[in-house]
């Protein structure tokens, strides 16, 4: 998945990213509880990151502020019923991370 992001978004390449590798956890996450309707796929992470990453802004990791994650989380993850059960993980996720 690391690839496919790399290369369809011309970013990240040529080492580790912090961001990438944050988004990748949260996005695994996401896919692997079964309280979501509809997993997120590939598609709808490279335009999550797109969003977290606005052009030339690639100083500072974005997902490292919650207020950042909530507020795009409606385009990793499509229905509402989806996005509440989102929210729950995203809280899990944050205060594992602290």
């Amino acid at each position: 998945m690391r690839q496919i992001v790399e290369s369809r978004l011309g970013i990240f390449s040529g080492g580790s990213s912090e961001v990438l590798s944050d988004a990748l956890d949260l996005f695994y996450l996401l896919r692997s509880r079964g309280s979501l309707r509809k997993k997120p796929a590939t598609s709808e992470l490279l335009e999550w990151i797109t969003t977290l990453m606005p052009t030339g802004e690639m100083a500072g990791n974005p997902l490292r502020d919650p207020a950042a994650v909530t507020r795009t989380l409606a385009v990793l993850v499509k229905t509402v019923e989806d996005q509440d059960n989102a929210r729950r993980i995203v809280e899990e996720w944050i205060a594992r991370r602290k």
